[in-house]
């Protein structure tokens, strides 16, 4: 029976508090609730102060913004330990709705924001590509 034992851990000696170097629930949610609030406040800005997502450049802008901050995520939080290089391309991958599945979160929390920061940055590469058919549609028909 000891051997079988032998590969369980021992229970943490306070279950009430989180293993040492754990996240608790609100440093993730903190996390997650300040890149989607500074990500809203410079969408705002930037569509309507400087008319950004109004043309590609703006459109661009606004999705590599989504890259950087889900590649910072994956690289600096905890138990992630994401390469920046393997971050960019998780998230460039994922973003455009491709999702090849070879480079994928560690965690739960890791799971949990980037299943909201799908919605946000997919969104925007959509923009992007809607950018790209207006401008198109408009060089046709000049001609």
């Amino acid at each position: 029976c000891e051997g079988l034992l032998s590969g369980i851990a021992a229970a943490p000696a306070d279950p009430t508090k989180p293993a040492e170097g754990a996240s608790t629930w609100w440093d993730v949610h903190g996390v997650l609730f300040v890149c989607v609030l500074i990500w809203g406040a410079i969408g705002w800005y930037a569509s309507t102060q400087l008319e950004w997502g109004e043309d590609f450049f703006g459109a661009f802008l606004q999705w590599a913004f989504c890259i950087f901050v889900w590649a910072a995520f994956f690289v600096f939080f905890p138990g992630e330990g994401k390469s920046w290089s393997e971050a960019v391309y998780m998230g460039v991958v994922t973003l455009t709705s491709i999702g090849f599945g070879d480079i994928t979160p560690s965690t739960q929390h890791g799971r949990l924001f980037a299943a909201v920061w799908m919605l946000i940055g997919v969104a925007r590469f959509a923009n992007c590509v809607a950018q790209t058919s207006a401008w198109l549609l408009e060089v046709i028909t000049v001609q």
